[in-house]
């Protein structure tokens, strides 16, 4: 499947770059090179924790995007690099990523597109799935992920109209390695979803809805079918201040007829308020009912509060102002138990360097509690060829 795939993103990039020389030197076939862009950035960092060793990284990325336009056809090839350099050089990951867009507007209100994307990394350790720091060897090392995206969606630019997103995906990921850890991480996800609603004026009340298929080949235990739907509404409550609310509730069905349902339900509301122009201030309340997974549990509920601040002092320099406070509260046997979490995050935008700060202090079931702070500074290019 891989190959096929990698033949495949190889056919449609000859196809695309001899368009693009053709368009090039044939005016008459009515193509336009919307044009090159190229992008680059560095960043350098480091970390300090009260559980771990502190250590220092750098993390680099380059990018090419092209794109070639004939009316309402718009086809986009683009190719990223990005390489993450820990101080433990163990730890150290590099991706590839080509990607191959087309899309169509068959009418100015509306959008078919249709994405192939091919991602290849290489890590001497692995991302989310890290090994005991003793058993390297039972590492995961490099991967490859292959994923299809078809949407369309339909929204008028008017004072009422309705609005559609019908989109389809489907990701393969795959590890070169054969060790259990690596063929447990294998899996095929698909899914379906559909996004309505209406807008009118400066409102609009949507309702989503999402299918999605959890296939691990090598791990049958694991495969589940996921089926999420929310259903919200956003308006303004004063000229300077809207707000949003939503309701949503997902249902994971287990292949296993002796794993039980796992139903996960949440709230979200959010309230925007934009004293200024330059200025934007964002609240936002989450409720979520994760799903009852032990014995004799009766509650497993998450709540985060967070507070967003932007201030645009010109359009070269901005400064923003994160914090987020999170509680999970747990209940056992009619015995409770909490975990909280706290975090700061503060970026100084200016020109085309970035200085971000961030810091995060937890407190386990157990009242121990355990901080950390990262502080970087990164610089970005882009261009146009």
């Amino acid at each position: 499947m891989i190959q096929k795939l990698k033949c495949l993103c190889s056919v449609l990039l000859w196809i695309f770059t001899s368009t693009l020389v053709q368009g090039m030197e044939v005016e008459d076939l009515g193509y336009q090179l919307g044009g090159t862009q190229i992008s680059a950035g560095l960043a350098v960092g480091g970390r300090s924790f009260s559980y771990q060793p502190s250590y220092s990284y750098y993390q680099s990325n380059i990018g090419v995007e092209s794109t070639l336009t004939s009316g309402r056809y718009i086809l986009q090839g683009s190719y990223d690099f990005n390489a993450y350099q820990p101080e433990q050089r163990q730890d150290e990951i590099q991706d590839h990523l080509m990607a191959l867009s087309a899309a169509w507007r068959p009418i100015p209100s509306s959008t078919i597109l249709l994405a192939v994307d091919l991602k290849d990394v290489e890590e001497e350790r692995g991302t989310g799935l890290t090994a005991d720091l003793i058993d390297i060897d039972n590492s995961l090392s490099s991967y490859q992920q292959q994923g299809v995206d078809v949407n369309f969606s339909f929204n008028r630019i008017a004072e009422r109209s309705p609005i559609l997103t019908v989109s389809y995906n489907k990701d393969i990921k795959e590890y070169d390695q054969k060790t259990d850890l690596a063929l447990n991480a294998n899996f095929e996800n698909e899914s379906f979803g559909i996004s309505s609603g209406y807008r009118w004026s400066d409102k609009k009340i949507f309702y989503y809805f999402r299918k999605r298929r959890e296939i691990y080949p090598n791990a049958l235990s694991k495969n589940s079918t996921n089926y999420t739907s929310s259903l919200g509404f956003a308006f303004p409550l004063t000229l300077i201040t809207d707000f949003s609310l939503s309701f949503g509730k997902e249902n994971k069905e287990f292949d296993r007829e002796e794993e039980e349902e796992q139903e996960t339900t949440y709230w979200s509301g959010e309230i925007n308020w934009k004293p200024y122009a330059n200025n934007t201030i964002s609240i936002q309340s989450i409720n979520q009912q994760n799903p009852l997974t032990k014995e004799n549990q009766t509650l497993n509920e998450e709540n985060e509060l967070s507070v967003f601040w932007e201030y645009k002092r010109s359009s070269i320099h901005s400064v923003s102002v994160g914090v987020s406070n999170k509680k999970s509260i747990v209940v056992i046997d009619g015995k409770e138990s909490n975990e909280e979490s706290i975090s700061i995050k503060i970026d100084n935008d200016y020109k085309d360097f970035i200085f971000s700060l961030l810091y995060k202090r937890e407190e386990d079931v157990n009242s121990e509690k355990y901080w950390s702070l990262g502080l970087s500074v990164s610089y970005r290019f882009s261009g146009v060829i």
